[in-house]
C-alpha cells in the first residue's frame, strides 16, 4: 500500500475502509498581508534531515522552477499534516501534527528559521486533529476526529476554536453530524466545513462525504452539499458560489478503480441534497491526490502515490517509508491542462499544500 494511504486514511477517518483509504484549509494568500507568500507542503513522514524513523516535514515548493527545500524537521513530530503562518512570530510557523492515531495531536510553533520547535497550550485538547484555518478575527479553527472535552477524556469528532494566542480551546461543535472532518475553509466570515465520511449509509459506502456551512456563533452546521464522493479531503475557493473539492479516491469512471480526482461543487441552489458537483479535472497519473491550492493563477495538486521519477511501483507496501515519492501538479484553471512541477528524492508521503506568508 503506498504511503499516502496512511496519510489520507488519518485526514479521512476512514476507519473501516482500511482496504480503501488512501488542505487548516486552504491556507488564504492575503494571510499576514506585507509578507511574501509561500508555496508549503507537509509530508508525514519525509525525513530529510536523517533523524531516523518517519518525523515528517515542511517543505517549500517553487512550481517555477521545480524545486523544493525542506524549511522544518524535527524528532518531536510524527505526522505533521497542516502548516499556516505564526501571526505572533513574523516568519514563524504554525504546525498541526496527528501523532498518534487515537492517541495526543500536537500544534507545535516552529521558528523562522526552522531550527526550534516548541509546543503550545492548544495541544491539550487536541487528540485526532486533521486540519486548521485562521478566521478573520484572528482565531484558530482546528477539526479534530475525537478532541478532548473539558474533563479530559478523549470524544467524538469536534469542531474547536482557539484564541489568537492559543491559550483557550472552546468547543464549537461536536459529535453528529461530524464524523470524519477532513479540511476547513474561510471565504471572508463564511467558514466551510469538509467531512469525509458523512452521509455514509455502510461501511463500504462509495458515495459518502458532505459540505457543510457553520454558524460561528452557535455551532450549527448547515448541510451545503451532499457530495456523493468517495473520500473528500481538501477544499479550494473557486468563485462565487463554488468550491473546488480533490478527492484521494473518487473516480469519475469506474468508482471500483478508486482513483482521485478534483470535483467542482455548486453551493448556490436551494436543495443540499440535489448540489451539482461535477468532475473539474482527472489525470492518469494521478493515484492519491489529497489536497488543492490556488497559487498564482492555476490550481496546484499534491498526490502522494504517484512515481514521477520512476522508482517503481511497491504493492505489499515493503518500500513505505520509500524517498522519492509523491509529486506536485498544476492546473490550468481555463484548460484544465495538467503538469508535473515538483517531485524530489526527499519526498516520502506528502500531503497537503498551503499558500503561507
Amino acid at each position: 500500500m503506498r504511503g499516502v494511504r496512511r496519510v489520507a486514511a488519518a485526514l479521512a477517518g476512514l476507519a473501516g475502509l482500511a482496504g480503501l483509504a488512501g488542505s487548516a484549509a486552504c491556507t488564504k494568500s492575503d494571510e499576514s498581508p506585507g509578507r511574501p507568500a509561500r508555496l508549503l507542503l507537509t509530508d508525514v513522514d519525509a525525513d530529510p534531515k536523517g533523524l531516523g524513523g518517519h518525523p515528517g516535514a515542511i517543505f517549500s515548493i517553487d512550481p517555477e522552477s521545480g524545486t523544493a527545500r525542506a524549511i522544518a524537521s524535527f524528532r518531536a513530530f510524527r505526522d505533521p499534516v497542516d502548516v499556516m503562518a505564526d501571526e505572533a512570530v513574523p516568519g514563524g510557523m504554525l504546525v498541526l501534527d496527528l501523532c498518534e492515531m487515537g492517541g495526543v495531536g500536537h500544534l507545535w510553533r516552529v521558528s523562522p528559521d526552522g531550527a526550534r520547535v516548541e509546543d503550545t497550550p492548544a495541544s491539550a485538547h487536541l487528540v485526532d486533529p486533521t486540519a486548521f484555518a485562521r478566521a478573520p478575527d484572528g482565531s484558530v479553527w482546528i477539526v479534530d476526529r475525537a478532541a478532548h472535552p473539558a474533563d479530559g477524556v478523549a470524544g467524538p469528532a469536534a469542531l474547536l476554536r482557539c484564541s489568537p494566542d492559543l491559550r483557550r480551546v472552546d468547543v464549537v461543535a461536536s459529535g453528529a453530524p461530524l464524523l470524519g472532518p477532513s479540511d476547513l475553509l474561510f471565504d471572508g466570515d463564511t467558514l466551510w466545513l469538509l467531512d469525509a465520511d458523512a452521509l455514509r449509509q455502510k461501511v463500504a459506502d462509495l458515495s459518502e462525504g458532505a459540505l457543510y456551512k457553520v454558524d460561528r456563533t452557535s455551532g450549527r452546521l448547515e448541510l451545503a452539499a451532499a457530495l456523493k464522493l468517495v473520500s473528500p479531503l481538501s477544499l479550494v475557493p473557486r468563485d462565487a458560489g463554488r468550491l473546488l473539492v480533490v478527492d484521494v479516491n473518487a473516480d469519475p469512471i469506474r468508482r471500483e478503480r478508486l482513483r482521485g480526482a478534483v470535483y467542482s461543487v455548486d453551493v448556490r441552489g436551494r436543495d443540499p441534497a440535489a448540489a451539482p458537483v461535477e468532475l473539474f479535472v482527472r489525470d492518469e497519473a494521478w493515484r492519491d491526490p489529497s489536497s488543492g491550492v490556488v497559487w498564482n493563477g492555476a490550481l496546484v495538486v499534491a498526490d502522494g502515490s504517484t512515481d514521477p521519477l520512476g522508482l517503481g511501483d511497491d504493492p505489499v507496501g515493503i518500500g513505505f517509508a520509500g524517498k522519492g515519492r509523491g509529486g506536485v501538479y498544476s492546473v490550468d484553471l481555463a484548460t484544465r491542462a495538467v503538469r508535473l512541477v515538483c517531485a524530489s528524492k526527499e519526498f516520502v508521503n506528502p500531503a497537503r499544500l498551503r499558500v503561507v506568508r
